[in-house]
């Protein structure tokens, strides 16, 4: 494909144990991988793209290159189990602020929340929403972004030979001005972005900036609250055309109201926790290589959501997607106390299906020896992210991650969706999918060392 790169499969030649699929868009599968990765890569290859030039740019040709790199980032969060769309429900707060946004003269839309409230799944879910309805949307991770040069991933992307973002809008300026369609960038979770968020940021704003005069290229970002707050003040979103940016209202201090660029995605309304947890205990897991196959459930407890206790504390947990998920997986096919606390939700989690422990016996045990390692590890390290190689210098886990059969627990833990490998060119690197499961992981580690605050203040 001229212009777009090319797809090649790698052998490795001594052994003939590893077969290695590398794709245009950097992702890689191994003979390890689960087959229906395979399937949705190599299905995912569309020979009928053509490179996009002068004479045949058009806002077809841009749906058509940009649909392709959206589906890949969504099936990535759906192999992940980031984004299950039959388990997701609307957020009518945040629909209504996107509509404003929408038809609003701004540039740029930045979505801010703690873990685990819902912003990669609202991100799918709106780039989905966004396709439908006739626009051109170019949705990433930032964790799969290699470098700050944002406009020249898209261009290549999009088989478009400019070399500047100026070039670039001005060439599409006479497609769009006199549309309704708009043209959306949509970059989830820019704190996972492996280099400097900072910098990654300053990129954005001066992409925003340059955009001034183009009311129909938007860019939407998303970034955990507690990674944004460690940002510069002088760097952050907003720094050099704040009027570009969708604000909200916020109160700091003793009353006093400032407009802020972050718009903070907040737990689900009461009113619509039991529409979340009707979805999640309806949902089934389907064999795609069975088209005949009944399905099945894989989040639904025996307690029914009206027999919950709504003034408990269980209730409130089930208003973060995350936890909720995690609690009616970790309770699947029992009875769904009312009492529950986010560690017992956590541990229950990790026992029940992680380890897989029963009355039996202790679970999967070299499956918690590589969880341990792996947190030591990125404690050691103060990161959140760990190059995969580095790992094979650790002796009590090399055979963990020299086995690629399904009897390794590295795979497991990879099938299950507990851990995500993220490649750059050459170099792999694994995270947890979860931040709350590694915060959890990482607070049993600490834990035994703490008996007074003088421990706390000393770590």
């Amino acid at each position: 494909l001229p212009g777009l790169g090319k797809d090649i499969f790698l052998f490795e030649g001594n052994t003939k144990n590893t077969v290695i699929y590398v794709s245009t868009n950097g992702e890689h599968l191994e003979k390890s991988s689960n087959l229906k990765y395979w399937k949705e890569l190599l299905n995912s290859k569309d020979i009928s793209l053509e490179v996009i030039t002068e004479k045949n740019l058009t806002i077809d040709t841009l749906k058509l290159a940009s649909n392709r790199i959206t589906e890949m980032t969504i099936q990535t969060l759906v192999s992940s189990g980031k984004y299950l769309r039959e388990a997701t429900i609307n957020r009518p707060e945040l629909d209504n602020l996107l509509g404003d946004f929408a038809f609003g003269k701004y540039g740029a839309f930045v979505l801010g929340g703690e873990s685990g409230i819902g912003k990669s799944t609202l991100f799918a879910q709106k780039s989905e929403e966004w396709q439908k309805n006739g626009e051109v949307v170019l949705f990433y991770r930032a964790s799969n972004l290699i470098n700050t040069k944002i406009s020249d991933r898209f261009f290549r992307d999009l088989g478009i030979r400019v070399s500047y973002l100026e070039d670039f809008l001005v060439l599409l300026n006479p497609l769009f001005e006199n549309s309704e369609t708009k043209f959306y960038i949509v970059i989830d979770a820019i704190n996972e972005f492996s280099g400097n968020v900072s910098e990654l940021i300053s990129e954005i704003d001066g992409m925003v900036q340059q955009a001034a005069t183009f009311n129909w290229f938007r860019i939407v970002v998303s970034v955990r609250d507690s990674s944004y707050h460690q940002i510069p003040k002088n760097v952050q979103f907003g720094n050099k055309s704040l009027n570009r940016y969708f604000t909200v209202e916020e109160v700091v201090g003793v009353g006093d109201k400032v407009r802020t660029p972050i718009v903070k995605l907040l737990p689900i309304t009461e009113n619509f926790v039991e529409e979340l947890y009707n979805k999640y205990r309806n949902f089934k897991i389907f064999d795609e290589s069975d088209s005949e196959d009944p399905g099945v459930y894989h989040y639904r407890p025996l307690t029914v959501f009206s027999e919950l206790n709504k003034d408990e504390n269980t209730a409130k947990l089930l208003r973060a997607p995350l936890m909720a998920r995690l609690i009616l997986e970790s309770y699947h096919r029992e009875i769904l106390p009312s009492d529950l606390t986010f560690d017992k939700v956590m541990k229950l989690y990790v026992d029940n299906v992680i380890l897989e422990k029963n009355g039996l016996t202790g679970g999967f045990l070299q499956r918690e020896i590589l969880l341990t390692t792996i947190v030591k590890q990125m404690d050691k390290e103060n990161k959140d992210i760990l190059l995969r190689d580095s790992l094979f210098e650790i002796p009590s886990i090399k055979a963990f991650l020299t086995n690629t059969q399904k009897d390794s627990p590295y795979i497991q833990l990879i099938d299950l969706g507990v851990l995500i490998e993220e490649w750059d060119k050459d170099n792999c690197s694994i995270r947890f999918a979860f931040d709350k499961l590694l915060e959890f992981l990482m607070s049993n580690l600490y834990l035994p060392r703490i008996e007074s605050i003088d421990d706390v203040l000393n770590l």
